[in-house]
C-alpha cells in the first residue's frame, strides 16, 4: 500500500480547501455580474465586488499550487525523485524520473548528407519560386515550385510514422466530435437565418476564385485578406456546390478540425483528461458553434490550434518535423482572417520564453527551432513577397480597426463619453476582460447579448486561469496564458467596439483549455488518497455538467437565431421559393445588385421595377409572369401594379421573428 506522510496529507487538505474557496469566490463573482443590470444604481458596487472576488479566486488557486502540483503540471526540470513506503513489506523505494537523452532524428532517407541535400533543395527551390514570382507574377511554375519546396522541407525532417495508441479517451473524443459535427451542421442553411453582407462578400470572392476569375492565389482579395484565405470556401463550394450550403460547410469543417486540434493540444500539453474536457467544452461553446456556421472568421482557428499543438509536440519529443509543421501551419493561419496573425506572434514569444527560462531544453530543440523558422518562411510562399511589396495594403484593414486610427479613436471618445486616451483604454479593458462574465458581443455578425461563458461554467474557467497563470514554468500553461492575453489585448482592447467577438473567436479553444484545466485541477485535489480513480470519476461528472450546460445554451441559440434575418437576405430567401417564376424587385432603399442578392440569387433571371419607370418595368414583369417583391415602405408601387394588372394574389410575408416583412403580388 502506498502511503503519504502527514505533511503531504496536510498540504493536500489545504489544496482542497483553498480550491473550494476559490470556486465559491468565482461563483460569487458570477452571481454579482448576473445581478448587475445595465441601469442598476448599484451596478458599480456589484462590479467592484465581482472583480475583487475574481481576483481572490485566482490568488487562492496560486496559493493552492504552492503546496504541490501533479506531474502533468510540472516542468521537465521539476521532475524529481519520489519515495514509496511499502509498509507491509518494510520496503522504501526511491524512484527517480529522468528525461531520456534526445535520440537522433532518423530521417527516412538515412544519412545526414541526403538530409542536408533535401534541405538545401527546399531552400533553393523556394528562393527560385520567390524570384520568379517577383519578376513575372504568379503562374504554374511558381505554385509548383513553392508546393515542392514545402514537401522537400517536410521530407528533410520526416520520421517513420508510428501507429497511434487507441484508448478510451480516443473513443470519447470520437463521440464528442460526432456531437460537435451535429451541432454545427444541423439546419445549416437556416441557422443562423441571417446571411450577413460580409459573408456574402466572402462567398462572392470565393466564387471568383472557384471559377478562375480572380487575380490568382498570391494576391489580396476582398477586405485585403490574402486570396488563399478563401481556400476553405473555394474547396467547400467545389464539393457541396456554389450555394449557401457550400459556403457554410467551409466553416463547419474549420470548426471540426479545431475541435480535433484542441483535444490533441490538451493531451500533449497536459494530460488526456485535459484534452477530453477541453474538447467537450469547445463542442458545446455557443460562440464556437455560431462561428462554425458562418464562413471566414473561424478559418485561421484550426491552423492556429494545430500550429500550437505541433510546437508543444516538437518541444516535448525533440521533433524537428513537428516544429516545421508548426511553422507551416502558423504561416497558413497568418494569411487568413486577420485574427490569425496572432499565432506566429505566440510562437515567437514561445521561442523567446524557451531560450530564457528553459535554456537547456531549448538547446536540445535547436534543430527544431530552425525548422520552425524555415517552416514559417517557406509556408508563407510567394505571399511573403506580397507582404513586403504591399505592406501598407497587407496591414491596412487590421490597422483601420485599431484605436490608433483617428476615426476609431474619435468614435470611441463619443461612444464612451470620455475625453482622454486613458479613459478609452480603461473602458476597453473592462469590456474585454469582463466579456467572459458580463459583456456580450458588439458585432452584427453574432450579437449575442450574454457573456461569452455560461454562468454555470464561468467559475471553473477562473480556476483554470489561476492554474495556468500560477505555474508559468510549465510550457503548456505559459502558451495558454500568452494565447489568452495576446488575443484579448490585440483582438479587443486595442480595437474598435470591444468586445467584438469575430476577432475573439481565435481564443475560444484557449477558453476551453482553461475550463478543462480548472476541471482537471479540481478532480486532482478532490480526488483524495485514490487520486487516479476519483480524478477520473470527477472527469465524468464534469463532462455531464458541460453537456447539460451546453445543451441549454444550444437551445437558446436555436431559439434566437432562427428568427432574425436581414432585409436583403430574407428577400433573397423568399425569392428562391419562386421556382422558375422571376422576381420583380421594387428598387427603393435596396436593389438586386447588392451583395446578398448577388450571392444568393446567382443564376436567376430576376427583374427590377424602378418607380420612375414603373409602367414600363411592370409590363416587362407581367410579360414574364413575375412576382412583385417590395418592402412595406414601397407599398404604393405594388398598389399601382395591382391597378394596372388586377386579378393577381397579394400577400405579406414576415420573418419568423416578425421582422422584416415583404409585400408580394403574384401577377396573373
Amino acid at each position: 500500500m502506498v502511503t503519504r506522510t502527514s505533511s503531504q496529507r496536510t498540504h493536500h487538505l489545504r489544496q482542497a480547501l483553498f480550491t473550494l474557496l476559490a470556486l465559491l469566490a468565482a461563483g460569487g463573482a458570477t452571481y454579482f455580474f448576473a445581478t448587475a443590470g445595465p441601469v442598476d444604481p448599484l451596478r458599480d458596487t456589484f462590479f467592484s465586488l465581482a472583480i475583487a472576488l475574481d481576483l481572490l479566486s485566482i490568488f487562492l488557486i496560486w496559493q493552492a499550487l504552492s503546496w504541490g502540483t501533479p506531474w502533468w503540471l510540472q516542468a521537465e526540470e521539476e521532475w524529481r525523485s519520489r519515495t514509496l513506503h511499502l509498509q507491509s513489506k518494510g520496503v522504501h523505494l526511491i524512484l527517480r524520473v529522468y528525461r531520456a537523452r534526445p535520440s537522433r532524428i532518423h530521417v527516412l532517407w538515412g544519412k545526414s548528407k541526403a538530409r542536408f541535400g533535401l534541405l538545401l533543395a527546399a531552400v533553393l527551390l523556394y528562393g527560385g519560386s520567390l524570384l520568379l514570382f517577383a519578376l513575372q507574377g504568379e503562374d504554374v511554375l511558381v505554385r509548383a515550385g513553392w508546393l515542392l519546396s514545402v514537401l522537400l522541407l517536410l521530407l528533410t525532417y520526416a520520421q517513420r510514422p508510428r501507429l497511434p495508441h487507441l484508448s478510451w479517451y480516443s473513443v470519447g473524443a470520437f463521440l464528442l466530435l460526432l456531437v460537435g459535427l451535429y451541432l454545427r451542421v444541423h439546419r445549416l442553411t437556416e441557422l443562423p437565418l441571417l446571411h450577413h453582407g460580409d459573408m456574402a462578400s466572402v462567398g462572392l470572392q470565393a466564387r471568383e476564385l472557384l471559377h478562375g476569375q480572380g487575380k490568382g492565389w498570391f494576391n489580396l482579395g476582398w477586405a485585403t485578406i490574402p486570396a488563399w484565405g478563401y481556400a476553405h470556401e473555394v474547396l467547400s463550394m467545389s464539393i457541396w456546390g456554389d450555394s449557401l450550403q457550400g459556403l457554410r460547410m467551409s466553416a463547419v469543417l474549420a470548426g471540426l478540425f479545431s475541435l480535433w486540434g484542441v483535444y490533441l493540444l490538451g493531451q500533449e500539453g497536459w494530460h488526456p483528461r485535459v484534452g477530453l474536457l477541453a474538447l467537450a467544452a469547445l463542442t458545446f461553446d455557443v460562440v464556437h458553434i455560431h462561428f462554425s456556421r458562418i464562413p471566414s472568421y473561424i478559418d485561421p482557428v484550426p491552423w492556429g490550434v494545430w500550429s500550437l499543438y505541433f510546437a508543444v509536440r516538437g518541444y516535448h519529443r525533440r521533433s524537428p518535423f513537428s516544429w516545421a509543421l508548426a511553422g507551416i501551419t502558423s504561416a497558413v493561419a497568418m494569411n487568413m482572417y486577420f485574427a490569425g496573425r496572432l499565432f506566429p506572434l505566440i510562437l515567437a514569444t514561445l521561442v523567446v520564453y524557451l531560450l530564457i527560462f528553459h535554456h537547456r531544453r531549448a538547446l536540445e530543440n535547436r534543430e527544431g527551432l530552425v525548422a520552425l523558422i524555415l517552416g514559417f518562411l517557406i509556408g508563407m510562399g510567394p505571399m511573403l513577397v506580397v507582404a513586403v511589396q504591399q505592406a501598407s495594403a497587407y496591414t491596412s484593414r487590421a490597422w483601420f480597426v485599431t484605436i490608433a486610427d483617428p476615426g476609431v479613436y474619435q468614435h470611441l471618445l463619443n461612444k464612451y463619453q470620455v475625453s482622454t486616451l486613458r479613459e478609452v483604454l480603461m473602458e476597453q479593458i473592462q469590456r474585454t476582460f469582463l466579456t467572459f462574465q458580463y459583456y456580450g458581443d458588439t458585432s452584427t455578425q453574432f450579437g449575442w447579448d450574454g457573456p461569452m461563458l455560461a454562468p454555470w461554467v464561468a467559475p471553473f474557467f477562473l480556476v483554470g486561469i489561476g492554474v495556468a497563470t500560477g505555474k508559468l514554468r510549465h510550457v503548456g500553461n505559459f502558451l495558454l496564458s500568452v494565447w489568452l492575453l495576446f488575443g484579448l489585448v490585440l483582438g479587443s482592447v486595442l480595437t474598435v467596439d470591444a468586445p467584438f467577438w469575430p476577432r475573439l473567436v481565435v481564443i475560444t479553444p484557449a477558453n476551453a483549455l482553461a475550463l478543462a484545466l480548472g476541471f482537471a485541477w479540481i478532480g486532482e485535489v478532490w480526488g483524495g488518497m485514490k487520486r487516479r480513480t476519483l480524478a477520473t470519476g470527477w472527469m465524468w461528472v464534469f463532462l455531464v455538467w458541460l453537456f447539460l450546460s451546453g445543451w441549454h445554451q444550444w437551445q437558446m441559440y436555436q431559439a434566437r437565431y432562427t428568427a432574425h434575418a436581414g432585409l436583403n437576405d430574407f428577400a433573397a430567401r423568399v425569392i428562391l421559393t419562386f421556382g422558375e417564376r422571376p422576381a420583380c424587385y421594387v428598387v427603393g432603399e435596396h436593389h438586386l445588385q447588392e451583395r446578398e442578392f448577388r450571392f444568393l440569387l446567382a443564376g436567376r433571371q430576376d427583374l427590377e421595377i424602378h418607380p420612375d419607370r414603373l409602367e414600363e418595368d411592370a409590363a416587362t414583369c407581367a410579360q414574364h409572369h413575375g412576382i412583385v417583391v417590395a418592402l412595406p415602405s414601397d407599398r404604393y408601387v405594388v398598389d399601382r401594379v395591382l391597378e394596372l394588372y388586377p386579378g393577381g394574389q397579394l400577400e405579406e410575408i414576415r420573418a419568423p421573428g416578425g421582422s422584416p416583412s415583404l409585400i408580394l403580388y403574384r401577377l396573373p
